[in-house]
């Protein structure tokens, strides 16, 4: 029994709203009623009741109300101010009958001490407040003995489905059919098990599902009855979104380079620097994707790599890898990529370790595909998803080339992955091919009046393929002397490539009005006609495992020129003229 408020002030015309609550025990103590003993036991309780009565009375007698030689027990009780008696499983006074045992009954009396504001205390103002109180004893039960219960589902991945067992118990030696009030149906919790008839004594279970929808705090009260019995299951959880991320795991290291000093081998330390973050390629607006590059092979080559998915949550997630997009396939039915496992349980704090395969069967520089990582079984998480792309090229031969146009094509495809989001085509899946002649068109700009773009020269090295790599040798060949006046250059002309690496050349035009004065072009430039000069020459590739098909490429240079006067011209020439006397 709970009383509030336990002191107060009540102004003259008003009134003090006193509330009483009162909690029935869990688990009631059962009853001791001894009949044998009876009259001894209650022989013993009236002689204490008198001898106590007598000892306040004495008191009493002080306040005017109680019989000052003792007086009886109830003199006493009163002039006391409060008496208390608590009868549970006892023997009514005045029927003599046995109270039920399956029922608790309280009677309390409580004193409420009042006085005026400002004055001492005055007896003769006591009330008393007398509360009775009747615990019956439920048929149905939870696990604790009570009738109410809380379940707490804690932190739950949202779209994922966590379950929990109710139990119920039959304290009566009834059957009792159990029935249960409707849950929200849109709610995150629900009651999987069919609430069945409980047997006399019969315990059963009943399942209970928590599936958050989105990330916040859920309570709901599940309330089954039987018996005029009701008990109440406090649900509550809290659905949240996991944190994932993708770090890479560090290659195989070759062997170590063995070198000679002072006439013992030494194996040479390979670098411990790696950087396990994953490149990110934006998708458009404010969707971003992991990128991972597998680089050049060779066909038919099959590149292993590796990625580990992190859980960075408290709690355990799993996940599924679907494709959303593939932009360039193989002729044959595999797939150019491969990822294992489509779907695990990472624990919290672990990783799950994804293997990916790049096999293609014919050459292209625009292998590419898009997935998505999210958590399994729910279509609500699209938040928590992580998407990753994986991108290679593939050439037939160890030497490969790529033109200005065919390095432009792969920058474009690396920014253009919206639309593989929704399946639509991104744009026209080439790379240009490998052309007969590949032209390089320079057009001056700046304030030096120079026009540059490069030319890559790789080399592909093997990784599955039994192929001894060979060294790859490149020159550019034919380039003319009055090219070379016309202010077109090639840096560096020649070169070495090692396995695994690709090299860029630069190739310039500069715009030389003092070389074209006296010249056709300079002629035509100046009746304000733009026009290109051409440089032709040869891209020669020597070595390389396995041998290119195209040893001799054919490169034309093109360099613009725009209209200019015969009086610039002119001046041109002067100037330069003047410089070289100086010089």
């Amino acid at each position: 029994v709970a009383v509030s408020p336990l002191v107060g002030n009540v102004k003259p015309g008003s009134s003090l709203r006193v509330t009483v609550s009162f909690t029935a025990p869990r688990k009631p103590e059962p009853p001791q009623v001894d009949l044998e003993g009876e009259g001894e036991a209650e022989a013993e309780a009236e002689a204490e009741g008198e001898g106590e009565g007598g000892g306040d009375g004495g008191d009493g007698g002080e306040g005017g109300h109680g019989d000052g030689d003792g007086g009886d027990g109830d003199g006493g009780e009163g002039d006391g101010g409060s008496g208390e008696e608590c009868d549970s499983f006892k023997e009514d006074e005045d029927e003599g009958e046995i109270e039920e045992p399956w029922s608790l009954h309280s009677r309390v009396t409580i004193p409420m001490l009042c006085k005026p504001a400002g004055s001492k205390l005055q007896r003769e103002m006591t009330q008393f407040l007398h509360i009775e109180t009747t615990a019956v004893l439920a048929p149905l039960a939870l696990l604790d003995g009570g009738v109410r219960q809380t379940i707490n589902f804690e932190s739950v991945p949202v779209g994922q489905e966590e379950k929990k067992v109710v139990l119920v118990r039959n304290l009566s030696a009834l059957p009792v059919r159990l029935s249960s009030a409707p849950l929200d149906p849109t709610g995150p919790f629900s009651l999987v098990s069919a609430t069945p008839t409980l047997q006399p004594y019969d315990t059963c279970e009943l399942l209970v599902a928590f599936r958050p929808n989105r990330q916040l705090d859920s309570r709901e009260d599940l309330e089954l009855r039987g018996a005029g019995c009701t008990l109440r299951v406090t649900l509550e959880g809290r659905g949240v979104l996991p944190t994932l991320r993708l770090q890479q795991v560090a290659p195989p290291k070759a062997p170590a380079a063995v070198q000679s000093k002072g006439g013992k081998q030494q194996a040479e330390e390979p670098d411990a620097d790696f950087d396990a973050k994953v490149a990110v390629v934006s998708l458009g607006g404010s969707q971003s994707s992991s990128l991972f590059d597998f680089g050049e092979s060779l066909v038919g080559d099959d590149i292993t790599r590796h990625l580990d998915l992190v859980n960075d949550s408290q709690f355990a997630v799993r996940f599924a890898l679907s494709s959303l997009h593939c932009r360039h396939t193989n002729r044959g039915a595999l797939p150019p990529f491969d990822v294992s496992p489509t779907e695990a349980t990472i624990e919290a704090g672990a990783a799950q370790r994804l293997e990916m395969h790049f096999c293609p069967d014919h050459a292209s520089s625009l292998y590419a595909e898009l997935f998505e990582i999210s958590l399994a079984g729910s279509a609500q998480a699209s938040e928590a998803a992580q998407l990753l792309v994986l991108k290679g090229s593939c050439y037939d031969a160890a030497g490969f080339v790529l033109s200005p146009a065919q390095i432009s094509a792969k920058e474009r495809a690396d920014g253009i992955w919206e639309s593989a989001a929704t399946g639509s085509t991104m744009f026209d899946e080439t790379d240009g091919g490998e052309a007969e002649v590949i032209e390089v068109e320079l057009v001056p700009d700046g304030p030096q009046g120079v026009g540059t773009a490069q030319i890559a020269v790789g080399h592909v090295k093997p990784v599955s393929l039994d192929v001894k790599t060979a060294p790859l040798e490149f020159s550019f060949e034919g380039l003319s002397d009055e090219a070379q006046r016309n202010g077109f250059s090639v840096d560096p002309i020649k070169g070495t490539v090692e396995p695994g690496t690709t090299k860029s050349v630069n190739v310039s035009f500069a715009l030389r009005p003092e070389a074209l004065a006296s010249t056709e072009m300079g002629l035509v430039a100046s009746f304000g006609v733009s026009q290109w000069a051409e440089a032709p020459m040869r891209l020669v590739l020597k070595g390389g495992n396995p041998l290119t098909t195209r040893p001799e490429m054919a490169v034309l240079l093109k360099g613009f020129i725009p209209c200019m006067s015969a009086t610039e011209l002119q001046e041109a020439k002067r100037a330069a003229s003047a410089g070289k006397g100086k010089k």
